[in-house]
This record gives structure tokens, sequence and C-alpha cells, in this order.
């Protein structure tokens, strides 16, 4: 298998929901499970936000960064309440982003919509990538349009595609939305080729959450998800597995 790149990768602290256990995925961990498993470039983001303080987090990220040798795009995942102790989002000027994940199930952002509106004006002012956990209820994916139209030069990974049937139209409106295919359904994934712009559509894991659903090494789940994309992508499948990634974080045309 050839080496992919992953777009949602996450490090730090982590509560398995089926054994409750919380378990630390340590910067080199990460490094070492995703190299095993033909991942070579991936974004990473902490999810050791609601356990630890920040400047902890940031040595986490200084870690990471440290050992990936340049694999590894830092999204620093950030709540509502740390944003509103840092509105300026002042960062140490040794550590560089490459974007932002934010998670409305997790921080009431879209019940703030001026918090949300200032947080996406930084993102353009330094040209970060912004990634949205999509889901149901409160976290779907429509809830974001209008932010996505705002800001037109920011580029927004709605993560997980959720609902489909919402991001299809969206993708067709905004060129500036990319969607990676973490815990997409087979049968979502034979609708993408279709339906949605095959140059906008990314490889991602959400290791180590996926853990908590599947019954195999993290390299056999990323093999198999490979042979996904081949399937259903065919000509198209480096778009999916490798390009894409360079294209969202404007490090290719």
């Amino acid at each position: 298998m050839r080496m992919v790149n992953d777009a949602h990768i996450h490090f730090g602290w982590w509560r398995h929901k089926t054994s409750n256990r919380l378990r630390y995925f340590s910067p080199l961990h990460i490094t070492t499970i995703t190299k095993r498993a033909g991942i070579d470039m991936f974004c990473a983001s902490s999810t050791s936000v609601f356990k630890e303080s920040f400047g902890f987090i940031l040595d986490e990220y200084r870690e990471l960064n440290g050992i990936s040798q340049g694999r590894c795009r830092s999204f620093l995942w950030l709540t509502l309440p740390e944003f509103l102790k840092n509105p300026h989002l002042k960062l140490p000027d040794d550590l560089i982003f490459s974007g932002i994940k934010i998670h409305n199930g997790e921080s009431a952002w879209l019940a703030n919509p001026c918090h949300l509106n200032r947080l996406l004006s930084i993102a353009s002012e330094r040209g970060y990538r912004v990634v949205v956990h999509t889901g149901m209820d409160d976290e779907q994916a429509k809830f974001y349009l209008c932010y996505c139209q705002r800001f037109p030069n920011v580029y927004f990974n709605l993560a997980h595609m959720r609902p489909i049937d919402q991001i299809i139209p969206m993708m067709a409106m905004c060129q500036n939305i990319y969607a990676d295919i973490s815990f997409v359904d087979i049968e979502t994934l034979a609708r993408c080729h279709d339906r949605l712009n095959s140059k906008r559509i990314l490889f991602g894991t959400d290791y180590p959450v996926v853990l908590d659903y599947e019954r195999c090494t993290f390299k056999h789940y990323v093999e198999a998800r490979v042979n996904h994309v081949k399937l259903y992508f065919i000509d198209e499948t480096s778009l999916v597995l490798r390009d894409n990634f360079k294209r969202f974080l404007g490090e290719s045309n």
C-alpha cells in the first residue's frame, strides 16, 4: 500500500466510550502508529483540551512538531471558554498552526455567532484552515453554510460529511468547502464520486476515536478504507488519498 495523507487525526487524552478507560495517546505514539499504518502526512489536533491547561496542550504540539519530522500539520482544537480567555488568539511564536478545529457538541459555537465570526475573521487574516465536526441535531453541516459563504477565502473541512444530503449542495455552492471521509459509511462513499467534486474530498480516519468502533488494528483499518476509496473513486483515488490534502492546506495547486 502506498502512503496516504490523513486529514483527521487526534492525540492527547481520550476516553474510550466502550470501556470508559481514559488513555493518553502521546505525540510519539501518534507518529509511530500513523507511519506503521501507511500514513505519511497528517493533520492533528489535541483532545487534551477538556482535561489539561492551555500551556500543557501547547507543549504537546511542540513535542509532536519536533518528532514528526515535517509529517504533521497542527490544528488547534479550540473551545469557546478558552477562546474567550484569549480573544485575539495570541499564540507562541515558536509554534506554527495550519488551522483550528471546532466542535459544536463540545462548545456552543453556533449559539454564539459573534464569537464564531471573530474566530473566523482571525482564521481569514492568518490563512488558517478550519476543521468543523459535523453530526446530527445541532451539529448539522447546514448551520455552517452562512459562515462558509461569509468567509470565502477560508478553507473549511466539514468533517464526517453529516448529513450528506446537506453536504452535497453546500459543496456545489462553496468552492472553499472540503469534507473528510472519517466515519463515512460505504453507501455514502458510493454516492460521493458521482455527487461531489473529488478534488475536495479528504481521506481521514479520526484516530484514536475509531478504536471505539473497530475490532482490528489501525493498520488494517486504514488498508480497508483505502480499498473502499479505490473501489469507488477508481481513477481519482490519488486525489482523495493524497493530493487533496495538500490542496486543502494550500501546499499545491
